[in-house]
């Protein structure tokens, strides 16, 4: 006797694209029963381990996300996370993607602390350097022009992507270069904490440092930091400028751990950084402290003739 379930009991299926590692599949999720099973992201996370079969270990570290339209990753960590990002990608009109990424045991753990942003200079420098240790770095590279690969971690790289990396690894493997870094960082700290704008501390670290300063991948840098240094000064006072860039540097590190930040488009973390100005900004004229871009960092003013 069958027992399939007529249209009016079988539970509805929902489509999406799962991507690990470059391997995209297509998948359909049936809807949680209210009977007291597995709800929905309990399903969708069994669905991944036997999709790519996880060993224990590695189900450990997985960690799930999706790219909603506002361009900034969310991770997806539980039922009601799931329905939120199957919601926004159907108001698109988009079938929603999920990113599955495999997370190293500290960062796992980091993914999970709540950060209290801070507005001492001082304390995000120090928490930048911590949070940027051990992270990633390119490891091999193979091909040349469109054909090339560069390993990060685990995890192979193509496209676009590799020209930024490849200029990396050249500078990584010089171990002169690596060791102005610190000096170099050491320097833009303490012209910060002495209450400096962003863009004349960083001029100040690499005039003082120009070997470093000679490298293209730190020229390319200066001058991408730069440009959204000036900005951002049109949004907040240019003294706020190295807060917002630092801890939104911190805030990346779970993404660029678990691979994910080296797949987003430029303009895309671009546009993270300026909503998190205008945040800023917003938050100073509720406070009565206005937004401006007066060098003094108190806002500008009208004189009355």
């Amino acid at each position: 006797m069958s027992t399939a379930a007529t249209p009016d009991s079988r539970p509805s299926r929902r489509t999406l694209k799962v991507v690990f590692e470059g391997d995209l599949r297509r998948a359909v999720l049936p809807e949680a029963k209210t009977d007291g099973g597995p709800d929905g992201f309990e399903l969708l996370v069994n669905m991944v381990f036997d999709m790519y079969k996880f060993t224990e270990e590695q189900r450990k570290l997985v960690r799930l996300w999706h790219m909603p339209g506002s361009g900034e990753p969310t991770e997806v960590s539980n039922a009601k996370g799931l329905e939120l990002a199957f919601e926004e990608s159907k108001g698109r009109g988009k079938t929603f993607k999920l990113q599955v990424d495999m997370a190293t045991e500290s960062s796992s753990t980091e993914a999970k602390r709540e950060r209290i942003p801070s507005d001492s200079v001082g304390d995000l420098v120090q928490e930048a350097i911590k949070a940027s240790a051990g992270l990633p770095l390119p490891r091999k590279i193979e091909g040349e022009g469109e054909d090339t690969k560069v390993w990060v971690g685990e995890r192979c790289l193509t496209g676009g992507i590799t020209q930024y990396l490849v200029p990396v690894w050249e500078f990584i493997v010089d171990k002169k270069l690596m060791a102005e870094l610190p000096l170099a960082i050491s320097i833009m700290a303490e012209q910060l904490s002495q209450g400096r704008c962003f863009r004349s501390s960083m001029d100040a670290a690499l005039e003082a440092r120009p070997k470093l300063a000679s490298t293209a991948i730190v020229q390319k840098a200066q001058q991408a930091l730069a440009a959204i240094s000036k900005e951002l000064e049109g949004i907040i006072p240019p003294r706020q400028v190295g807060i917002v860039l630092l801890d939104t540097w911190i805030d990346l590190q779970p993404m660029l751990r678990a691979g994910i930040l080296p797949t987003i488009k430029p303009e895309t973390v671009k546009q993270m950084i300026v909503d998190r100005a205008k945040v800023r900004a917003a938050k100073g004229d509720s406070n009565g402290k206005g937004g401006g871009n007066a060098m003094s960092g108190k806002g500008t003013t009208t004189k009355k003739k």
